[in-house]
């Protein structure tokens, strides 16, 4: 049936660590995937309906979605293209579901804009907070530094003085 996520945690406990704990940064999806995996478990539902329970619905953020198969529903929505010799052409969304943790998630942005307002309140939507303060801190404090050689293209505008990497966030100043 080919390879699947669960098929990878698996074959990732066996293999040799690279470096210890923080010892190094190599930015991979597998185990953002492996963590919706265990919310599966601990919540006992589905990756996607747990995201839009705890984060899209408190946040009202009415035009999200956690799986591209969701977005695809709505009927007013942006869709990729890509420049070439010819002209501009639509192209594929790119479809990572079977590893939605990782990074599946799509929004307009108006909806983004209630996500900004959520992070920038430490958590807290109309008054009530969604994380505890002491996991907030934890979340976005750097984890570890990043060599400036091997961060985002966008650093060339930045030009940031520290980048670091913490539980799902990138860190840098401007």
């Amino acid at each position: 049936p080919g390879i699947t996520h669960k098929n990878n945690v698996g074959r990732i406990a066996k293999r040799p660590l690279s470096y210890s704990l923080r010892g190094g940064y190599t930015y991979q999806n597998i185990m953002y995937a492996t963590a919706g995996l265990i919310i599966e478990k601990a919540s006992g539902q589905d990756w996607g309906k747990f995201v839009h329970e705890r984060i899209f619905d408190p946040l009202g953020m009415e035009s999200s979605c956690a799986l591209k198969s969701c977005a695809e529903t709505y009927t007013n929505r942006s869709t990729p293209h890509y420049p070439t010799d010819e002209g501009i052409i639509k192209i594929i969304d790119s479809n990572a579901d079977s590893i939605g943790a990782a990074g599946s998630a799509w929004s307009c942005p108006k909806d983004i804009q209630k996500w900004m307002k959520f992070v920038l309140d430490s958590a807290v939507v109309n008054g009530q907070r969604l994380i505890s303060e002491q996991n907030f801190t934890f979340m976005t404090q750097p984890k570890i530094i990043i060599p400036k050689s091997s961060f985002y293209p966008t650093t060339v505008l930045t030009k940031p003085n520290f980048t670091a990497y913490s539980m799902g966030w990138f860190l840098h100043d401007y």
